[in-house]
């Protein structure tokens, strides 16, 4: 059987040009947005009470990222991991550094794993408390954006927004509860046992990883606890983006502003640019002009975006350097005896 040019190309390079090709697509598509900008729209900064507004943004991307680390620091213990929030805050921004410069949305979550869980005996704990982590967030994100759609004055085609959205709403809301479900669970664990075609350690190592996945459906009210610390993270991230909006005087109410924001979230994730680069700048761009915004305006918006959230990538990487090795959690997992979503002091 003769093998196709494409297979005949070794994997890494495939990856490579591949991860090549993103890269050049977003940045295309950035440097487009970026032709659209005029000086006329940054003089908005110039004003005393546009700059509060602008620090505004910032305070709520300084919170948003505590947010993400006090839940997961809520997840970490619904599985008996016990670990300060110091840790988990570097992590998350050593994570964000390297989604910039490593292919796809998942490398900065593979850098969290390591950076927790090097020599840990939690390992498998940690490994499941991300899983459900970016699940929860999904669910968060397609739930905030069906009640946005809802309740957004001016927005048009209503109807088709609150079905798209909805229909994904439930499907995440089914595979979160497919993926904690502990009778689910046992039955796809006895079929993966039984299986030939997934090597021994791998096989050996995903069975203690839906183990722990298991014990999240045993603890309702701390996973919904969980849940509702993914709104307020993405309600931190529509803080900023008001606080960005007010600043460049882009007049929209608040839940417009989210609905737009889900909207470029969303985007972000699309397979065929580096972390989202490019995307979700033309979101912002193309979704506040159907709002009366006007394309420079919104350019502007979206390149503010971008910094201020650069500006947290580039700690994560002061952060690696300054203390390139994290050793990770060391104490093994303890049985929660009583959950509280309160961090430990």
């Amino acid at each position: 059987m003769r093998r196709s040019p494409y297979h005949r190309i070794p994997v890494k390079v495939r990856r490579r040009v591949f991860g090549i090709a993103r890269a050049l697509v977003g940045i295309a598509v950035l440097a487009y947005i970026l032709s659209l900008l005029h000086v006329e729209a940054f003089q908005p900064l110039g004003r005393s009470r546009n700059l509060l507004w602008l620090a505004t943004a910032l305070g709520c991307l300084a919170a948003n990222v505590y947010v993400a680390a006090w839940r997961w620091q809520s997840l970490l213990r619904i599985l008996g991991v016990r670990e300060r929030i110091a840790p988990l805050l570097r992590a998350i921004y050593v994570g964000a550094f390297y989604n910039l410069v490593l292919p796809g949305q998942l490398g900065g979550q593979a850098i969290k794993v390591m950076l927790l869980g090097r020599r840990s005996p939690a390992m498998t704990a940690i490994v499941a408390s991300v899983a459900i982590d970016q699940l929860i967030v999904v669910v968060a994100l397609f739930g905030l954006a069906l009640v946005s759609a809802a309740f957004a004055p001016p927005l048009a085609y209503r109807a088709g927004w609150l079905v798209g959205f909805g229909l994904v709403f439930l499907a995440s809301v089914a595979l979160l509860l497919f993926s904690v479900t502990p009778r689910v669970q046992r039955r796809l664990l006895r079929r993966m046992r039984r299986s030939r075609f997934m090597p021994d350690g791998l096989r050996h190592q995903t069975a203690r990883t839906w183990l722990q996945l298991s014990s999240y459906g045993r603890h309702p009210v701390a996973l919904s606890f969980a849940v509702a610390q993914a709104v307020l993270f993405l309600l931190t991230l529509a803080g900023m983006a008001f606080g960005l909006a007010a600043a460049v005087d882009i007049e929209l109410d608040f839940v417009t502003i989210v609905f737009v924001l889900c909207l470029a979230l969303i985007a972000g994730v699309a397979p065929f640019t580096l972390a989202g680069l490019g995307t979700r700048e033309a979101t912002f761009t193309g979704v506040f002009h159907l709002f009366g915004v006007p394309t420079a305006t919104g350019a502007t918006f979206a390149l503010l975006w971008l910094l201020l959230n650069s500006l947290a990538d580039a700690l994560g990487g002061a952060m690696q350097l300054w203390h390139p090795r994290q050793t990770g959690t060391l104490e093994r997992p303890r049985p929660p005896h009583r959950y509280s979503g309160v961090p430990p002091s």
